[in-house]
This record gives structure tokens, C-alpha cells and sequence, in this order.
């Protein structure tokens, strides 16, 4: 015998192949995909040796009948009895390490015999393995973290040795990491807050380019979704963001800034409260001035200080101002009607004011 270990028994269905010597039959067997991923095992029927004295019995497999060596080989001991009943054998110890998605033909040969006879017979028989067995369940955090999704799995229950398999991770059906079989876990960064992705999980073995199926599961980093609301008369503008979904990060404070074109961003106010999710900038004889475009910025801390990434948005408090005016007759001074009246703006009015010409047109009273 050329290899011998001790794995777990399969349940599995088998190939068979009988072969008939005379009135000495003996059946072979090479299990199929249905039983390994990468072993081959090989099993017997009982058969007999029928020589009148000191008889023995062999058997050895191999690649090809031209290959140099056994995979495996099998003497049944010589006794003093006339006949000989070799045993059925329906174990894990004799085997073949063809590798994950595989199948191939193996060369059985066996031989009874003893002093005075000898016979024997050999035979074809064929089998395989099936792809590598896939991970444990995926899981992806949803809203876990501002900055990543966290990805994990579970081992690979596969006979495949741990250095000649990986886990290959995918995003929305692309490659985007591989890591070794050891590693059960793996943070995408990358993942944009706010968005929700597919993400997919394989084991795969290069040496055969033979791969899993995938597990599969949902992720998303969490996104502040700051948005802004213009606050009518010019009263300023309300900014408003979602709460934590998860608590993992356990928000406790929101410190907003305003930020007026290139200058640098202008502190306004921290709220000290988990739970807040809105606050309003309201407008007085200072900023935010009517009409002006600003972009808001949200920062969330937590209790320990850690700050976690900002989000913003773009914020203009609502237009205030008026034109008004009128067209008389230079005679008895009567309003004139249908005038089109334009007045252009000269100057460049700095984070806003994006309206350059107005345009009216007088009434039947001249305004």
C-alpha cells in the first residue's frame, strides 16, 4: 500500500465496474464527486482464492497501466486454508488526491495464487471529485460603519489542503479582493456610504482553476444623507441628516460648520444629543445672507471623541430683496401700459445671486 490515512467516511454514491474471473468474481469501486472534493477512494467487494495450498491474494491500482508504481496496493495474507475469502473493504484508507472538479480512469489489476495456480484479472474504473465545497454563510454589515462594509464567512468545509485554496470576494459581480484560505473576514473600504452593494464570497483553487459557488449578502456604509431645507422670507436654512441606524458607532454629538466659497469652513454649533437629526441656521443681520448659496458640513463624535466622516451639502437661504418702480406719461403723468423694463446687475455678488437680468413688464397703472 502506497498511501494510507485516516479521513471521515462519506456517505456517497459510487461508480462501479464488475469484472468476472471464471468463478472468482471480484468488483472494484472509485468514488464519485458526490463523496470528496479532492480525494479519490477506492473500495472492494468480497471475493475468493480458491488455490489448493498457501494461498494469497493481491490487488494494485494505478494511473495507466504503463505508469511506474501503485497508488495503491492490497496483499491478503497467506494461510494455511484451501480457500481463501478476501473480504469486503469499504473504508477511507486507500486513496488518491486527484484534486477539486476532476475525474480519470484508474488501472485495477489483482491476482490470486498459490503453489500450484494462478489467476487473476484486471480492469478500467473510473472517478471523480466535485468542485471545491463553498464557504460558510456570508454576512455584510448594513449601516455598521461610515467608512467600510465589514465582510464575513465561514471556513470551507473542503479537503482541499489550506495552501492550495483562497476565498475570492466580489462587489456587484467584480473581483475585488482574494485572501488565503486562513482568513474568514475583510473590510471594504471602498464601498461609497450610502450605497448598497451585492457582495459575494467563493473558495477557489488555482492549481486547478476550479471554483466554488458563491454565498452571497447585502452591505452599505452608513451616509449622514445631510440635506437642506430654504426657510421662507429669508428666515435661513434649515440642515438636517439621518440618525445612526446600527448605534455601533454610538454617535453623541453633531458639530455643523458653514463654508462660504474658498474661505475656510466657519463653526456655527455642536449638539450634544444622539438623537438630534436636524438644526436650523436662521438668518439675522449678519449670514446667512438672502440669496447666498453655502455649503453646510456635519461632523458626528462620539463619547471617547472620536470624530467619524462628515458629510455636507449645499444650503441658500431664500432671496428677500425687490425691484419696484414705475413708468408715467411726461404729459398728466398716467401710468403707461406694456413697458418691458430690464435692469441688469453690474457687479459679481460672491456664493450666489446666479439671476444677472430681471425683466417686467408695467400695468394698465405703469408699475
Amino acid at each position: 500500500m502506497k498511501r494510507r490515512l485516516s479521513l471521515p467516511f462519506l456517505a456517497a454514491s459510487l461508480l462501479l465496474l464488475s469484472v468476472l474471473n471464471s468463478a472468482h468474481a471480484q468488483t472494484f469501486y472509485a468514488s464519485n464527486s458526490s463523496r470528496s472534493d479532492y480525494y479519490v477512494y477506492f473500495t472492494w467487494s468480497e471475493g475468493y482464492n480458491a488455490c489448493w495450498t498457501w494461498p494469497w491474494s493481491e490487488y494494485h491500482i494505478k494511473l495507466s497501466s504503463s505508469s511506474a508504481g501503485d497508488i495503491c496496493a492490497y496483499t491478503y495474507p497467506a494461510t494455511a486454508s484451501t480457500t481463501i475469502t478476501w473480504p469486503a473493504y469499504t473504508g477511507s484508507d486507500y486513496y488518491y488526491a486527484l484534486g477539486p472538479g476532476q475525474s480519470s480512469s484508474f488501472y485495477a489489476w489483482w491476482l490470486h495464487h498459490g503453489w500450484s495456480c494462478n489467476y487473476g484479472s484486471n480492469a478500467t474504473i473510473n472517478g471523480s471529485t466535485s468542485n471545491i465545497y463553498a464557504p460558510g454563510a456570508l454576512t455584510a454589515t448594513m449601516d455598521g460603519y461610515d467608512n467600510q462594509v465589514l465582510l464575513k464567512w465561514g471556513a470551507s468545509s473542503t479537503h482541499v489542503p489550506s495552501g492550495s485554496y483562497q476565498y475570492r470576494i466580489y462587489r456587484d459581480g467584480v473581483l475585488i479582493a482574494t485572501v488565503g484560505s486562513g482568513v474568514l473576514s475583510h473590510p471594504d473600504y471602498a464601498a461609497v456610504p450610502g450605497v448598497t452593494y451585492r457582495y459575494e464570497v467563493e473558495a477557489y483553487a488555482p492549481a486547478w482553476n476550479n471554483s466554488s459557488t458563491r454565498q452571497a449578502a447585502n452591505g452599505r456604509a452608513f451616509n449622514l444623507n445631510v440635506s437642506t431645507e430654504s426657510l421662507e422670507d429669508g428666515g435661513g436654512v434649515r440642515i438636517s441628516w439621518d440618525s445612526e441606524h446600527s448605534d455601533s458607532m454610538n454617535y453623541q454629538r453633531f458639530t455643523i460648520e458653514r463654508k462660504d466659497g474658498n474661505k475656510p469652513p466657519e463653526y456655527l454649533n455642536s449638539i450634544n444629543s444622539p438623537t438630534a437629526t436636524s438644526w436650523t441656521d436662521a438668518y439675522t443681520t449678519a449670514q446667512p445672507w438672502p440669496g447666498y448659496t453655502y455649503t453646510y458640513i456635519v461632523t458626528p463624535d462620539n463619547a471617547a471623541g472620536t470624530s467619524y466622516r462628515p458629510d455636507s451639502a449645499q444650503g441658500a437661504n431664500t432671496s428677500n430683496g425687490s425691484i419696484s418702480g414705475y413708468i408715467r406719461a411726461p404729459v398728466g403723468g398716467g401710468g403707461v401700459q406694456s413697458v418691458l423694463i430690464t435692469v441688469t446687475r453690474l457687479d459679481t455678488v460672491a456664493q450666489g445671486g446666479s439671476r444677472w437680468t430681471f425683466t417686467d413688464t408695467t400695468d394698465a397703472n405703469g408699475y
